[in-house]
């Protein structure tokens, strides 16, 4: 109910006029948003306007926690639109509130909880001057160049723009070189198919299923020796006193196995520290 009355007044109170598509990003959206219409028509305190369509996504911090579906189906990489964005907030200052959580330890909770408001108010008002700072400096100094140096300081919204300028070139470069590897055909059943998925994703997230690594498991290694058994004992020829063919091949696999575990333990770090 809380999380319900939060994002309906969050989109009521918030400047969002002409705004038809707002990205909804949640830690558990794969569970919270299959019912959310149907609550708020029940209570008459939630409303949500017609015009907005709500893209539910996961932020990048948590969805790799889920299962596997929910990568495809909820990422903020995989909703279109979104751009790269990793859709957290109090997880970015993790980082910094680390250095002063080991003060607050035998502190009260009142203390414990000014010492950390204070440390995020103090980090969203830092925020709050470098893109006014920025912003001043592309107004008066009418030096792109400059600027561009400048901004590229301070982690500011016009230098993560610059940044993503820079990135996006090697990150396309890198991409057509793979993507040439496959042919032309395939390449376009490849793109028809992801964006009938990508337009079917608001009615329907099953459809990013289609993203899933599309593969079978192989059969174990018990599975394969009870079967090789299975065929022995079916063979005419009755096994050798000193064991069948399917004791002697596992025997073997399993000698392989252990010769791979010395090589990796001590046979690679000994030739490493002697090249040393």
């Amino acid at each position: 109910m809380n999380l319900d009355w939060s994002l309906c007044e969050a989109l009521k109170n918030t400047n969002v006029s002409g705004i038809d598509n707002v990205l909804h990003i949640y830690d558990v959206n794969c569970q919270y948003y299959v019912h959310l219409k149907e609550r708020i028509e029940k209570n008459e305190h939630l409303k949500i306007d017609e015009r907005i369509q709500l893209h539910h996504a996961i932020g990048l911090f948590h969805v790799h926690g889920h299962q596997d579906e929910c990568l495809y189906r909820f990422a903020t990489t995989y909703v279109p639109g979104a751009g790269v964005v990793d859709g957290e907030i109090l997880e970015t200052l993790w980082a910094v509130l680390n250095t002063v959580s080991t003060s607050t330890r035998t502190a009260s909770l009142a203390s414990r909880t000014e010492l950390l408001d204070d440390q995020m108010g103090d980090s969203n008002f830092k925020k709050m001057l470098n893109i006014c700072k920025c912003h001043l400096m592309l107004k008066f100094l009418q030096t792109t160049d400059f600027c561009s140096q400048i901004c590229f300081k301070g982690k500011t919204i016009i230098a993560k723009y610059h940044r993503a300028l820079d990135n996006a070139t090697s990150s396309r470069e890198y991409f057509d070189d793979l993507d040439r590897a496959a042919p032309q055909a395939q390449r376009d059943e490849w793109k028809e198919s992801i964006e009938v998925a990508e337009k079917a994703r608001l009615t329907d997230v099953d459809e990013m299923d289609y993203m899933l690594p599309q593969y079978t498991n192989g059969a174990t290694l018990k599975e394969i020796e009870a079967d090789m058994a299975k065929q022995d004992s079916r063979s005419p020829d009755p096994a050798a006193d000193n064991g069948s063919i399917t004791s002697w091949l596992i025997k073997g696999l399993k000698i392989e196995d252990s010769q791979f575990v010395l090589s990796n333990s001590v046979i690679v770090p000994l030739l490493i520290s002697l090249q040393g």
